[in-house]
Parts: structure tokens; C-alpha cells; sequence
């Protein structure tokens, strides 16, 4: 819900007008049936609507698959800021969406967040074992049911949307997150190289500022974004 971008949505209030809403199925908004990404995406347009018609847009995790959509089915989208996107992560099970909807018939919403953070994330299990015993699970794992069906079922394959991608002609951010072990892999710097040949302006970990502890955030944007706020 909206309060996992309490934080940031606190940072960007310093510069923008900010709103910070829980998707359907979430927080305090409704879940009229039948969900699906259609829906999502009005429920977008409707926001902006009453934000004055035309916005930036913030997508956390998996509100990157509304983010994009919204933007090429004609929402007045003036940029938009990627965080961590979860596409494309080797390994994910063909059968995820499937037991994740399973898992929510069922009412397990438990297993739902381990069923995601390991299968989807790719945590290993003896590390999701221990986060069950912390104070943040119970809220973590109430969150989950329907929200993580919901986004099992539009994320289909996890794969990079290329065609959406390429129709963005507004200001992007893409903020992964990786260590620095991870940026520095030979695999990563040769894309990193491939992107700036292809014009596209790429933030290191000493360029984008990162944040403390062990995550460092690597920026990704498009050259077209010179004094858009960030």
C-alpha cells in the first residue's frame, strides 16, 4: 500500500505535489471485481485527473507495470521514475502466477510473501525464515493477499517490455538496485557500455548518490532528461 513510498513520497513533497495512493486490492482503496491491468490503469488516469490532468509518475517495484502501460495508452504522462522494476530476473518459475493465485484462494497470505520473495526475488529460504521472526512480518504478509496475485498476473513473464519502453518519448529514470559487487561484474558493465553507445545516459554509484548501507542505486536515465526534478 501507499505507505512502503511514505519516505520518498515525504522527500519529493520538498519540490512536487504529491500523490501517494494504495492501488486497488490495497491499503484503504476498494478491490471491485474483475481486477485486472485495464483497471489498474484507469484507476491511474483517475488520479491524475483529479491532480489537474497531466503528472509524473513514481512506480515502485510493481507499480512499474502500471507506470508504462498508463503512458502508452495515452495518460498526460510528463515523466516518469522507475524503481526497481522487476523484470527479467533469471529463473522465475513458469508456474509462479499459478501457485500465487493458489496461495490466495487458499487465504494464505504468509506463504504468499515467501512464495514471492523467494521464487520472485530470489531470496534464499534460510533468509526469508528468519525475517518471519521479525516485528515487520505480520504486516508484510497481510499486504500481501490479493496485492501479490494481483501483480503475478500482469507481470506475466517478468520479460523487459520492450515495445512500451520504446515508446516513452517523456523524461525516464530507471533506478535498479544492485551491490557493488553487482555493478562492477564484467556482464553488467558491458550493458552499461551497450546503453551509453546507445545515447542513453547511465548514473554510477558515485554520479547517483547512493544511499547508505550495503544497496548502492544505480540510475539509469534517457538523455532527454537534463532539469527534470528527481
Amino acid at each position: 500500500d501507499r505507505s512502503s513510498n511514505a519516505d520518498i513520497a515525504q522527500l519529493l513533497s520538498r519540490s512536487c505535489t504529491v500523490y501517494n495512493y494504495d492501488r486497488r486490492g490495497r491499503g484503504a482503496s476498494g478491490d471491485t471485481a474483475p481486477h485486472s491491468l485495464e483497471r489498474e490503469v484507469e484507476d491511474l488516469q483517475a488520479v491524475i485527473g483529479a491532480a489537474g490532468g497531466s503528472a509524473g509518475v513514481f512506480g515502485n517495484s510493481g507499480g512499474v507495470f502500471i507506470a508504462l502501460p498508463a503512458f502508452t495508452t495515452g495518460t498526460s504522462i510528463t515523466r516518469i521514475a522507475l524503481w526497481e522494476p522487476p523484470f527479467a530476473r533469471p529463473g522465475i518459475p513458469a508456474n509462479y502466477a499459478e501457485q500465487m493465485h493458489l496461495l490466495a484462494q487458499q487465504g494464505q497470505a504468509g506463504e504468499m510473501a515467501k512464495w514471492f520473495l523467494t521464487a520472485a526475488v530470489g531470496m534464499p529460504e534460510f533468509v526469508v525464515a528468519a525475517m518471519e521472526q521479525g516485528p515487520f512480518w505480520g504486516s508484510l504478509a497481510s499486504a500481501s493477499n490479493p496485492a501479490l496475485a494481483y501483480d503475478a498476473t500482469i507481470a506475466g513473464d517478468f520479460a523487459v517490455p520492450v515495445g512500451e519502453l520504446a515508446k516513452v518519448d517523456c523524461p525516464l529514470l530507471v533506478v535498479p538496485a544492485m551491490n557493488r559487487q553487482m555493478w562492477q561484474n564484467p556482464a553488467t558493465q558491458r550493458n552499461v557500455a551497450q546503453l551509453r553507445a546507445d545515447g542513453i545516459e547511465v548514473l554510477g554509484p558515485e554520479e547517483a548518490g547512493a544511499p547508505g548501507g550495503v544497496q548502492q542505486r544505480i540510475s539509469v536515465r534517457t538523455s532527454s532528461q537534463e532539469g527534470a526534478e528527481e
